[in-house]
């Protein structure tokens, strides 16, 4: 508690980052520490020139990755650590129960890290719209994330769109779950798709997610790893 008493009198906080286009991470991190309601500045490093991303980040990260939280001079690195950290000192981020802040926990620590041939065969690319052949071991994940959102949104108690009712931690993890989505056109089926179109319709419309898509349709830098992949919608 002390700990977290010392937190609550930083009056400065910045945020290294990457690409919002297609930095999935650093989306994550990002919406956490938006969602408290703290006060943070934003550092925006560019993954497409890597030589240069990669001599710029040591200044910030020991890991050489973002996202990065520079708080009172020490940097917290990945993703799952600085939304923690956020939690601390804004603890509305997870559900105030007990056993539905575990759950919520847990979905997180899924995404945090599972997932693998989503991120492999699906790279985050929000000015993206695309078509493309996925492998059985990336659709089975799909699936696992429609049934996770579904029993998440089915049995929570509150009225409240989340997946654990108001906006949470899980929700910042799996946002960028959403774009992927909608950039290689994937939807639910059956049962599932009316609560899973509803959730991501929710999270679209989210207005700090609608403002992080906007600057990153805004980017003008390229990545192979992500443009090249697929084949490119023409219209609508």
């Amino acid at each position: 508690m002390q700990y977290c008493q010392s937190l609550k009198l930083t009056q400065h906080m910045q945020l290294i980052l990457a690409n919002r286009n297609y930095s999935s991470w650093s989306m994550r991190a990002w919406l956490a520490v938006r969602k408290s309601g703290l006060t943070f500045t934003e550092t925006l490093l560019d993954l497409s020139d890597y030589p240069q991303f990669k001599q710029d980040i040591q200044s910030y990260s020991p890991t050489g990755l973002v996202p990065c939280l520079i708080l009172k001079g020490i940097p917290i690195h990945d993703s799952l650590a600085i939304v923690e950290t956020i939690a601390e000192m804004q603890p509305n981020l997870w559900p105030s129960d007990p056993l539905i802040r575990a759950k919520a926990r847990a979905v997180s620590a899924e995404m945090h890290s599972g997932f693998v041939n989503i991120r492999r065969e699906m790279p985050m690319n929000i000015r993206a719209n695309k078509t493309i052949l996925l492998s059985n071991q990336c659709l089975k994940e799909i699936e696992r994330i429609f049934t996770l959102w579904q029993q998440c949104l089915l049995q929570k108690s509150s009225d409240q769109p989340w997946l654990f009712g108001r906006f949470s931690i899980a929700d910042a993890m799996y946002a960028p779950i959403v774009t992927r989505f909608l950039t290689y056109g994937i939807s639910a089926q059956n049962s599932q798709r009316q609560v899973i179109d509803e959730y991501m319709r929710i999270v679209m419309n989210d207005v700090d997610v609608k403002y992080w898509c906007e600057q990153a349709r805004l980017e003008v830098a390229t990545m192979a790893i992500a443009d090249d992949i697929g084949q490119q919608q023409v219209g609508e």
